[in-house]
Protein backbone atom coordinates (compact mmCIF):
# COMPACT_ATOMS: atom_id res chain seq x y z
CA UNK A 1 0.00 0.00 0.00
CA UNK A 2 1.38 3.02 0.81
CA UNK A 3 4.44 4.55 2.78
CA UNK A 4 5.85 8.08 3.06
CA UNK A 5 6.79 8.86 -0.04
CA UNK A 6 4.27 7.29 -1.13
CA UNK A 7 1.61 9.00 0.23
CA UNK A 8 3.07 12.02 -2.06
CA UNK A 9 2.69 9.66 -5.00
CA UNK A 10 -1.35 9.32 -3.95
CA UNK A 11 -1.89 12.97 -3.42
CA UNK A 12 -0.30 13.51 -7.35
CA UNK A 13 -2.32 10.39 -8.72
CA UNK A 14 -5.46 12.85 -7.66
CA UNK A 15 -3.86 15.65 -9.02
CA UNK A 16 -3.30 13.68 -12.01
CA UNK A 17 -6.88 12.92 -12.95
CA UNK A 18 -7.58 16.86 -12.98
CA UNK A 19 -5.01 17.98 -15.08
CA UNK A 20 -4.51 21.33 -15.82
CA UNK A 21 -1.72 22.70 -18.20
CA UNK A 22 0.52 25.53 -16.83
CA UNK A 23 3.82 25.31 -18.84
CA UNK A 24 2.32 27.18 -21.67
CA UNK A 25 1.60 30.29 -19.76
CA UNK A 26 4.15 30.00 -17.74
CA UNK A 27 6.43 29.97 -21.10
CA UNK A 28 4.79 33.39 -22.05
CA UNK A 29 5.56 35.04 -18.17
CA UNK A 30 8.94 34.02 -18.90
CA UNK A 31 8.78 35.37 -22.06
CA UNK A 32 7.34 38.89 -20.89
CA UNK A 33 10.12 39.46 -17.86
CA UNK A 34 12.78 38.30 -20.44
CA UNK A 35 11.58 41.07 -22.81
CA UNK A 36 13.96 43.83 -23.78
CA UNK A 37 12.42 45.39 -26.52
CA UNK A 38 8.86 46.27 -25.24
CA UNK A 39 8.55 49.59 -23.12
CA UNK A 40 8.68 49.05 -19.03
CA UNK A 41 5.12 50.01 -18.78
CA UNK A 42 3.36 47.77 -21.50
CA UNK A 43 5.84 44.94 -20.00
CA UNK A 44 4.61 45.38 -16.89
CA UNK A 45 0.77 45.28 -18.09
CA UNK A 46 1.60 42.24 -20.21
CA UNK A 47 3.25 39.90 -17.62
CA UNK A 48 0.47 41.26 -14.99
CA UNK A 49 -2.37 39.71 -17.87
CA UNK A 50 -0.61 36.74 -18.01
CA UNK A 51 -0.26 36.74 -13.83
CA UNK A 52 -3.91 36.80 -13.48
CA UNK A 53 -4.62 33.82 -16.42
CA UNK A 54 -1.92 32.15 -14.34
CA UNK A 55 -3.62 32.69 -11.10
CA UNK A 56 -7.58 32.07 -12.25
CA UNK A 57 -6.08 28.32 -13.63
CA UNK A 58 -4.33 27.44 -10.88
CA UNK A 59 -7.49 28.23 -8.54
CA UNK A 60 -9.86 26.39 -11.20
CA UNK A 61 -7.20 23.83 -11.34
CA UNK A 62 -7.56 23.10 -7.10
CA UNK A 63 -11.33 23.14 -6.83
CA UNK A 64 -11.67 20.70 -9.46
CA UNK A 65 -8.73 18.33 -7.63
CA UNK A 66 -10.45 19.56 -4.16
CA UNK A 67 -13.64 18.34 -5.74
CA UNK A 68 -12.05 15.10 -6.96
CA UNK A 69 -10.67 14.51 -3.55
CA UNK A 70 -14.30 14.87 -2.29
CA UNK A 71 -15.93 12.22 -4.54
CA UNK A 72 -13.15 9.22 -3.64
CA UNK A 73 -13.29 10.04 -0.14
CA UNK A 74 -17.46 10.13 -0.39
CA UNK A 75 -17.22 7.09 -2.47
CA UNK A 76 -15.46 5.01 0.43
CA UNK A 77 -17.86 2.86 2.67
CA UNK A 78 -16.91 3.09 6.40
CA UNK A 79 -18.10 1.01 8.74
CA UNK A 80 -16.14 2.18 11.76
CA UNK A 81 -18.51 5.22 13.33
CA UNK A 82 -15.41 7.27 14.88
CA UNK A 83 -13.28 6.73 11.69
CA UNK A 84 -16.90 7.62 9.74
CA UNK A 85 -17.19 11.12 11.89
CA UNK A 86 -13.81 11.85 10.98
CA UNK A 87 -13.98 11.36 7.68
CA UNK A 88 -17.44 13.32 7.31
CA UNK A 89 -15.71 16.35 9.19
CA UNK A 90 -13.00 15.99 6.52
CA UNK A 91 -15.81 16.40 3.73
CA UNK A 92 -16.89 19.54 5.28
CA UNK A 93 -13.75 21.36 5.42
CA UNK A 94 -12.96 20.02 1.74
CA UNK A 95 -16.08 21.92 1.30
CA UNK A 96 -14.34 24.80 3.16
CA UNK A 97 -11.43 24.49 0.96
CA UNK A 98 -13.47 24.91 -2.57
CA UNK A 99 -15.28 27.91 -0.80
CA UNK A 100 -11.90 29.63 0.30
CA UNK A 101 -10.63 29.03 -3.69
CA UNK A 102 -13.24 29.93 -5.25
CA UNK A 103 -13.78 33.23 -3.15
CA UNK A 104 -10.17 34.33 -4.50
CA UNK A 105 -11.83 34.55 -8.01
CA UNK A 106 -13.51 37.71 -8.44
CA UNK A 107 -10.34 39.72 -7.08
CA UNK A 108 -8.22 38.77 -9.54
CA UNK A 109 -9.72 41.23 -12.27
CA UNK A 110 -8.98 44.30 -9.50
CA UNK A 111 -4.95 43.11 -8.52
CA UNK A 112 -2.21 45.04 -10.08
CA UNK A 113 1.26 43.44 -10.63
CA UNK A 114 2.19 42.96 -6.73
CA UNK A 115 -0.92 42.05 -5.55
CA UNK A 116 -1.36 39.55 -8.01
CA UNK A 117 2.24 38.17 -6.28
CA UNK A 118 1.08 38.46 -2.91
CA UNK A 119 -2.55 36.39 -3.62
CA UNK A 120 0.17 33.76 -5.26
CA UNK A 121 2.28 33.37 -1.94
CA UNK A 122 -0.94 33.77 -0.01
CA UNK A 123 -2.68 30.71 -1.95
CA UNK A 124 0.57 28.75 -1.65
CA UNK A 125 1.16 29.44 1.54
CA UNK A 126 -2.44 28.29 2.76
CA UNK A 127 -1.86 25.46 0.85
CA UNK A 128 1.14 24.58 2.63
CA UNK A 129 -0.57 24.96 5.98
CA UNK A 130 -3.84 23.41 5.56
CA UNK A 131 -4.57 22.19 2.07
CA UNK A 132 -1.64 19.69 2.34
CA UNK A 133 -2.81 17.88 5.81
CA UNK A 134 -6.14 17.78 4.68
CA UNK A 135 -5.30 15.55 1.23
CA UNK A 136 -2.92 13.52 3.84
CA UNK A 137 -5.64 12.89 5.95
CA UNK A 138 -8.18 11.85 3.47
CA UNK A 139 -4.78 9.53 2.04
CA UNK A 140 -5.02 8.03 5.44
CA UNK A 141 -8.69 6.94 5.89
CA UNK A 142 -8.91 5.86 2.50
CA UNK A 143 -5.87 3.25 3.14
CA UNK A 144 -7.02 2.57 6.75
CA UNK A 145 -10.69 1.58 5.14
CA UNK A 146 -9.18 -0.09 3.18
CA UNK A 147 -6.72 -1.97 5.44
CA UNK A 148 -9.40 -2.48 7.99
CA UNK A 149 -11.60 -4.27 5.24
CA UNK A 150 -8.92 -6.85 4.69
CA UNK A 151 -7.82 -7.18 8.61
CA UNK A 152 -11.85 -8.79 8.92
CA UNK A 153 -11.14 -10.98 5.93
CA UNK A 154 -8.18 -12.20 7.65
CA UNK A 155 -9.48 -12.47 10.87
CA UNK A 156 -12.56 -14.72 9.34
CA UNK A 157 -9.92 -16.59 7.49
CA UNK A 158 -8.09 -17.45 10.37
CA UNK A 159 -10.95 -18.59 12.58
CA UNK A 160 -11.64 -20.98 9.70
CA UNK A 161 -8.37 -22.42 9.22
CA UNK A 162 -8.21 -23.29 13.09
CA UNK A 163 -11.10 -24.82 13.04
CA UNK A 164 -9.78 -26.73 9.63
CA UNK A 165 -6.42 -27.87 11.34
CA UNK A 166 -7.87 -28.43 15.39
CA UNK A 167 -7.60 -32.22 14.99
CA UNK A 168 -4.28 -31.96 12.82
CA UNK A 169 -2.49 -29.54 15.03
CA UNK A 170 -2.41 -31.72 17.87
CA UNK A 171 -0.53 -34.04 16.04
CA UNK A 172 2.08 -31.99 14.15
CA UNK A 173 3.96 -29.58 15.84
CA UNK A 174 4.79 -27.65 12.07
CA UNK A 175 1.16 -27.37 11.93
CA UNK A 176 1.04 -25.85 15.43
CA UNK A 177 4.22 -23.65 14.50
CA UNK A 178 2.70 -22.30 10.98
CA UNK A 179 -0.40 -21.03 12.80
CA UNK A 180 0.89 -19.73 15.97
CA UNK A 181 3.04 -17.58 13.48
CA UNK A 182 -0.18 -16.72 11.80
CA UNK A 183 -1.78 -15.56 14.93
CA UNK A 184 1.09 -13.81 15.81
CA UNK A 185 1.44 -11.59 12.26
CA UNK A 186 -2.67 -11.34 12.66
CA UNK A 187 -2.59 -9.93 16.34
CA UNK A 188 0.39 -7.67 15.18
CA UNK A 189 -1.70 -6.04 12.19
CA UNK A 190 -4.35 -5.84 14.93
CA UNK A 191 -2.13 -3.32 17.06
CA UNK A 192 -0.94 -1.57 14.16
CA UNK A 193 -4.81 -0.73 12.75
CA UNK A 194 -6.04 0.27 16.24
CA UNK A 195 -2.82 2.86 16.63
CA UNK A 196 -3.26 3.69 12.98
CA UNK A 197 -7.12 4.50 13.78
CA UNK A 198 -6.03 6.20 16.85
CA UNK A 199 -3.96 8.55 14.86
CA UNK A 200 -7.22 9.21 12.48
CA UNK A 201 -9.02 10.38 15.80
CA UNK A 202 -6.86 12.76 16.39
CA UNK A 203 -6.48 14.10 12.72
CA UNK A 204 -2.97 13.12 12.25
CA UNK A 205 -2.05 13.92 8.81
CA UNK A 206 1.65 12.60 9.42
CA UNK A 207 3.36 9.99 7.42
CA UNK A 208 3.14 7.66 10.46
CA UNK A 209 -0.09 6.68 9.84
CA UNK A 210 0.57 5.35 6.59
CA UNK A 211 3.75 3.56 7.93
CA UNK A 212 1.73 1.62 10.29
CA UNK A 213 -0.94 0.49 7.41
CA UNK A 214 1.69 0.03 5.55
CA UNK A 215 3.33 -2.32 7.99
CA UNK A 216 -0.68 -3.91 9.31
CA UNK A 217 -0.95 -5.09 5.62
CA UNK A 218 2.86 -6.96 5.02
CA UNK A 219 1.45 -8.72 8.32
CA UNK A 220 -1.95 -9.50 7.10
CA UNK A 221 0.45 -10.85 3.77
CA UNK A 222 2.51 -13.06 6.30
CA UNK A 223 -1.15 -14.64 7.57
CA UNK A 224 -1.83 -15.61 3.92
CA UNK A 225 1.98 -17.13 3.76
CA UNK A 226 1.37 -19.00 6.71
CA UNK A 227 -1.96 -20.39 5.15
CA UNK A 228 -0.53 -21.50 2.44
CA UNK A 229 2.97 -22.55 4.14
CA UNK A 230 0.17 -24.87 6.26
CA UNK A 231 -1.46 -26.48 3.52
CA UNK A 232 2.09 -27.69 2.14
CA UNK A 233 2.89 -28.62 5.64
CA UNK A 234 -0.51 -30.91 6.19
CA UNK A 235 0.15 -32.45 2.48
CA UNK A 236 3.54 -33.37 2.83
CA UNK A 237 2.73 -34.87 6.00
CA UNK A 238 -0.28 -36.64 4.46
CA UNK A 239 2.36 -38.07 1.50
CA UNK A 240 4.56 -39.41 4.43
CA UNK A 241 1.57 -40.92 6.23
CA UNK A 242 0.55 -43.24 3.05
CA UNK A 243 3.97 -43.82 1.54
Amino acid sequence: FLGGTQKAQAIEEVRAQVFCGFNEKLAELVKVQNDTETDSLQKIKNELVIRKELLSLIINCSVKEAELLKSKLESVKIEDKEVAKVRDKTLLEIDLAIEYYENQIPGIKDLGLQGSKLLAKKIFDWRASNYSDLVGRVVNIITWNAAEDFLIVADQRFLDVSLGVSGIKEESMEVSKVLDEAKASLENSKTLIASSKKSILEYAPNSGTIENIKKALEELALVYENFFEMGQVIKDETLKKIE
